[in-house]
């Protein structure tokens, strides 16, 4: 059986049964969302979470943006979250490694993806297209809101298109926002103490009143960093995430890199087992200490 295909509505006018316009739109819809699972542990200890299964939060449900408008620059202009890794794109490669039950909204260009694993995406565009990552974040934002139709949305999670292991952190950021019930967001840091943007974790009622505000200025969120959708600094929480995890495609020759890491990482959250496996994987050949 060839693996399920999941398309993105092509029609303007004309819509799937199971399609919705949103802010002008086609967004595809996606039933269902899973809980968040942890470990209920310390504020300053997050790797005793797990994705194992669907577990029950303090703080709801929660949902994955995936900004994919993905253009490199210093690739030819190549779609990164298109490029093939052992025969799968990094998008595929990223959005199979989420368990089905999560709503996931892809922000970008018509694609058609090969799962693995049977689910459905939420597929949405930027406005305008291109128009930079909080952009991209908005539109998926309201891709989760409209699929939400009983509004039980608590968490929504941000993971970069490009970057194919990265779901391996979602553990842990949903860990340090149940463990600083104060904080707006969770943020991952590598193992230089770099804020990672595009992958973090807010509170949805947060991150929406930071999305209207930003609409409502002259420009609207076009062109606009991920940073500004963060909170401040006495609102977010940083969370170290091993390297491996982050690595993603910026330069010729970061596929192989990706290849060679392919072999080494848990194919989706599922199989984080142990507590400590996650900071076991920063020590894999060839990458830094997390």
């Amino acid at each position: 059986m060839s693996p399920p295909i999941t398309r993105p509505a092509h029609s303007e006018h004309i819509l799937p049964q199971d399609s919705a316009r949103v802010d002008g739109r086609d967004v595809v819809r996606s039933p269902g969302a899973a809980r968040v699972v942890t470990d209920g542990g310390s504020h300053r200890d997050f790797a005793g979470a797990s994705a194992r299964g669907i577990g029950a939060s303090d703080h709801g449900l929660w949902g994955v943006v995936v900004p994919a408008g993905g253009g490199g620059s210093r690739l030819g202009g190549a779609d990164k979250p298109g490029l093939q890794l052992s025969g799968r794109s990094l998008l595929e490669r990223l959005v199979d490694s989420l368990p089905r039950d999560v709503p996931v909204a892809v922000v970008g260009p018509d694609r058609e993806l090969r799962l693995e694993r049977d689910r459905p995406v939420l597929w949405c565009r930027e406005d305008p297209p291109g128009g930079g990552p909080a952009a991209a974040v908005g539109a998926g934002l309201a891709a989760l809101e409209d699929d939400d139709a009983a509004g039980r949305l608590a968490v929504v999670v941000v993971l970069p298109g490009d970057a194919p292991f990265s779901a391996l952190a979602v553990p842990r950021l949903l860990a340090a926002l149940d463990a600083a019930p104060q904080a707006q967001a969770a943020v991952a840091v590598d193992g230089s103490g770099r804020r990672q943007m595009l992958l973090a974790a807010q509170r949805r009622t947060a991150l929406a009143a930071r999305v209207a505000a930003l609409r409502a200025r002259d420009g609207g969120l076009a062109g606009l960093a991920a940073a500004r959708l963060l909170p401040s600094d006495g609102d977010l929480v940083e969370v170290t995430v091993p390297d491996t995890v982050l690595a993603d495609v910026d330069l010729p020759g970061d596929l192989e890199r990706l290849a060679s890491l392919a072999a080494e990482l848990p194919g989706h959250p599922d199989q984080l087992d142990r507590p400590d496996q996650l900071d076991q994987l920063g020590q894999a050949p060839g990458s830094a200490p997390a």
